[in-house]
């Protein structure tokens, strides 16, 4: 079998199909030529429905253990070929297109590595799960709760987002609480009855102001202040104030820490108007996990030997799905899909070459795995 070519004319099936996000029927469409593929090699299906979205895909091949070694991939895309004007295109060392890296090749890295393990070790020690999220480009949103429930019996997490154009992989990703923030004041005439006013948009900025010192970029602590709005005009105190907040950690001891205090400023009872704020989104960090860093040399070994070029493990501070299924002691491994570049634009591609190379490197990682 010539994994490559395979691989490459599934690749190019999956990006003719239309999987933006909101598109239910091609994210499906997406979803089901992976469940046939799993089907032929002997995993268990099992699709969860969303009013919205399309369909959760959770493959199951079971070992001799209860746990999983759990691998995450999306169906989803950001852009779509038939009404972005996103085309694809192919030439000797790359392929572009819309998802073609994020993540249609991670998929495609996926099933190759799966069927070439499979085909030497069918019994397993640790099951084999793949996760296939819908809608990832826009958090899952929706399946938080499947994935919390997933987690609980999967000690590890393969993740196959892309790879950069270096050939890393990702061993940390920073976790992210967004905030929104309504303040409700008085509204009076700033010149004629001014002390009878209670200023809205003067409260939330002071708030906001305190707030915003509490980045600490050597900790990897952000604050970003992504929207104010409110008020109506010059002379008028405004009533009405509206802000969002984008908080960002790499730890979760540092995010108890900087969200307790983002609270505690903004429960500030010294401040006349009122204020309400909820928390929109809560995605956990995905810290790196100290205790595997000899099975993750052994993988930047595998690359070695496979690209004859050494790569790096890094952390990065966007989430994907990994962040989901995050705990204190995960052992979690990110952008293990294909190299590629351009993510999120009209000219992603991927290194051919990388769909061969990385499906071989997570082959050999997973028999590793199986005698953790």
């Amino acid at each position: 079998m010539d994994t490559k070519n395979n691989s490459l004319d599934l690749l190019i099936k999956l990006l003719n199909i239309d999987s933006k996000t909101r598109n239910v029927a091609g994210v499906n469409k997406v979803q089901s030529i992976v469940e046939s593929q799993l089907k032929e090699l002997g995993f268990q299906i099992k699709r969860h429905s969303n009013a919205e979205y399309g369909d959760l895909l959770v493959a199951e091949f079971k070992g001799m253990k209860k746990e999983f070694i759990t691998m995450i991939c999306h169906a989803d895309t950001v852009f779509s070929p038939l009404t972005d004007n996103v085309h694809s295109e192919l030439s000797d060392e790359r392929l572009y297109g819309p998802g073609v890296i994020d993540d249609k090749g991670g998929i495609c890295v996926i099933l190759s590595a799966v069927k070439s393990f499979l085909k030497y070790n069918s019994s397993l020690i640790y099951g084999l799960r793949i996760v296939s999220s819908p809608n990832e480009e826009i958090g899952s949103v929706g399946f938080h709760e499947k994935f919390n429930e997933l987690k609980k019996d999967s000690p590890i997490i393969l993740g196959f987002e892309p790879s950069n154009e270096k050939g890393d992989i990702i061993v940390g990703r920073k976790g992210n609480r967004w905030y929104d923030i309504h303040v409700t004041g008085q509204k009076a005439h700033a010149g004629r009855t001014f002390e009878a006013g209670v200023n809205a948009c003067g409260q939330l900025s002071s708030q906001l102001h305190e707030i915003n010192k509490l980045t600490n970029l050597d900790k990897g602590i952000t604050v970003n202040i992504g929207k104010i709005s409110g008020g109506d005009t010059y002379n008028v105190v405004s009533d009405e104030a509206y802000g969002q907040l984008d908080i960002r950690f790499s730890t979760f001891e540092d995010r108890d820490h900087i969200c307790g205090q983002v609270e505690e400023l903004l429960e500030d009872s010294s401040f006349d108007a009122n204020i309400k704020f909820n928390v929109v989104d809560d995605c956990p960090p995905f810290p790196k996990n100290n205790t595997t860093k000899n099975i993750i040399n052994e993988y930047l070994d595998i690359i070695y030997e496979l690209e004859g070029r050494r790569v790096s493990a890094i952390s990065v501070g966007g989430a994907s799905d990994c962040n989901h299924f995050s705990s204190s002691d995960s052992f979690i491994i990110d952008g293990l899909g294909p190299i590629g570049g351009g993510m999120h634009t009209d000219s992603e591609f991927i290194d051919l070459k990388s769909l061969r190379t990385r499906a071989e490197a997570v082959d050999k990682l997973l028999m590793r795995l199986q005698r953790v």
